[in-house]
């Protein structure tokens, strides 16, 4: 079943557990929609699963969650402990690969140390 695409841009199965579909959204707005038509698309699901799922779906969960989904999302640094800072950069001085260690020292820049 495909979800009219402003809507699917912004939902993501989490799991399918005991006839329950689960499904992360990351505004509430789209999750009462889902929950308002959510017989329909049980009706819609059942119907393009019947031939390859022997158990319908008979419920939808939606649960809201700030999703990172590889967009834009800007995500806040956070300083590292100055023992798992230090691991790190010995973990880089052995990487071959120059770009990778650089990048995994700039991680390890996050963290102050001893």
């Amino acid at each position: 079943m495909q979800l009219p695409e402003d809507l699917a841009r912004h939902c993501w199965v989490a799991s399918i557990e005991n006839r329950t579909l689960t499904i992360i959204t990351d505004d509430p707005n789209r999750a009462s929609v889902i929950r308002f038509q959510q017989r329909e698309i049980l009706k819609q699901l059942n119907q393009e699963l019947s031939l390859t799922v022997k158990e319908y779906l008979n419920q939808i969960k939606v649960k809201i969650s700030n999703v990172i989904s590889g967009g834009n999302h800007p995500m806040s640094a956070r300083n590292l402990s100055p023992n798992t800072a230090n691991h790190i950069s010995q973990c880089a001085s052995n990487i071959k690969d120059l770009d990778l260690q650089k990048a995994i020292q700039k991680l390890a820049e996050r963290g102050q140390f001893d």
